[in-house]
């Protein structure tokens, strides 16, 4: 039983620490693609209905 948790626990690390990838993550943010014009404007578009949602009070009833 005991070896079993161990095992288990193990392999769990091993997941979660990502051996066996293929390569390291980008850390560099120079080593990123441009955005596209369609991932500029989905942005946009973002920023705007959150400004518009924040600009509003969120949604969230004021506290008296």
């Amino acid at each position: 039983m005991r070896t079993i948790v161990q095992s288990a626990l193990l392999l769990g690390v091993v997941a979660l620490a990502g051996c066996g990838g293929a390569g390291e993550p980008t850390t560099d943010p120079a080593d990123l693609k441009p955005l596209s014009d369609e991932q500029l404007q989905q942005i946009a578009a973002e920023d705007a209905a959150i400004e518009e949602e924040e600009s509003t009070g969120g949604g969230m009833i004021p506290q008296k």
